[in-house]
């Protein structure tokens, strides 16, 4: 069974239930566009949790968090971020998307 909590700009997260484990979340990358992104296990902190997509052939690691225009954790419009790293962090800034 799974479970997805929605998030303000059209994201969200989905668990594994009963334990809670991550599957995959729909996240807004640097671009400003929402994508889905495969998620691991177990979160790399309390903050953030390791996740990983495919954009133009490549697989893009980095992680997720949440984000809000105030800059606050406890604003309720709260949306799910897509922070890229590792070798493939800078394609979202590439020209002719």
């Amino acid at each position: 069974m799974f479970n997805q909590r929605t998030y303000a700009k059209g994201t969200w997260t989905q668990q594994r239930q009963p334990w809670g484990i991550f599957t995959r979340a729909k996240a807004v990358c640097p671009d400003g566009k929402a994508r889905i992104v495969r998620l691991a296990a177990c979160a790399g902190s309390f903050f953030s949790v390791p996740a990983r997509l495919s954009y133009k052939g490549k697989t893009v690691s980095g992680f997720i968090s949440f984000a809000s225009d105030s800059g606050l954790s406890t604003d309720p419009e709260q949306w799910v971020k897509f922070t890229p790293t590792g070798k493939h962090k800078d394609i979202f800034a590439q020209k002719g998307q």
